[in-house]
């Protein structure tokens, strides 16, 4: 008698756990569709980067004197520009004269590239030589941002879409997003990849024949668009009772 009521016991209570162990099995299924999406663009810039040079003797002139002298030869480049200046050296030659090197840039609009190397000439005077030393027609940061910004929102609307249209074809099935994983493929031609590799002031020292390439007004280059794509691979996601 005690060994039936012990069994009697025992199926009591394995059957509470075999209970939760269906009713886990009902737990839900999840399933991923990973795809990969690709979008391309144009930016177009309307400015260059205008890099200038200035070989300066000082005579009674104090660093600030010389300083607004630069920014004021500057604006008759270009006025409505905001000019930086990026570096500077001075050093005394075995005369004993002290000579400065500076370097400045600004971002300018094409419509005032015309004639740019002309305007710093006529702008110097003996021992103040201004050298426009480079022209640079590459997309701002903000103008490639802007374009990017616009690539994300169009892979947004691409994994959207997605979702919704698996969820309209597969029956008991409702999609979403799980995750957006971007990979950026920026494209510059060759040649600008390698002038984007050099140090920052071996750049400004280049020679002034190069402002002079296009025909004596400082524009070495034409305005010119550059391709960028922007890559993402795309999880989507959707759960299943098992009892559907």
């Amino acid at each position: 008698m005690k060994k039936i009521v012990l069994a009697t016991v025992a199926v009591m209570m394995l059957a509470p756990t075999s209970i939760a162990l269906a009713d886990d099995s009902k737990a839900a299924l999840s399933d991923q569709i990973i795809l990969s999406v690709t979008k391309d663009g144009w930016v177009t810039t309307n400015s260059a980067r205008v890099f200038v040079g200035f070989e300066i003797t000082q005579q009674k002139e104090t660093a600030s004197e010389l300083k607004e002298q630069i920014m004021s030869s500057l604006k008759k480049l270009s006025a409505e520009t905001d000019w930086h200046i990026t570096s500077s050296r001075e050093n005394k030659d075995r005369t004993g004269l002290t000579r400065w090197s500076v370097a400045a840039e600004a971002r300018v609009a094409e419509n005032a590239i015309a004639g740019l190397a002309d305007r710093a000439e006529a702008a110097g005077r003996p021992g103040f030589k201004m050298t426009v030393r480079q022209v640079d027609y590459s997309p701002s940061l903000a103008e490639t941002e802007k374009l990017k910004s616009d690539l994300r929102a169009k892979i947004y609307a691409a994994a959207v879409d997605e979702a919704n249209r698996l969820t309209k074809v597969i029956p008991n099935r409702s999609y979403r997003i799980q995750m957006v994983d971007f990979q950026n493929i920026g494209y510059q031609p060759p040649q600008m990849m390698k002038m984007m590799a050099r140090p920052a002031a071996p750049r400004m020292e280049m020679d002034a024949s190069s402002a002079n390439a296009g025909g004596g007004n400082g524009a070495a280059e034409l305005a010119v668009s550059r391709r960028h794509s922007m890559s993402a691979t795309i999880i989507l996601t959707s759960d299943k009772n098992s009892d559907k």
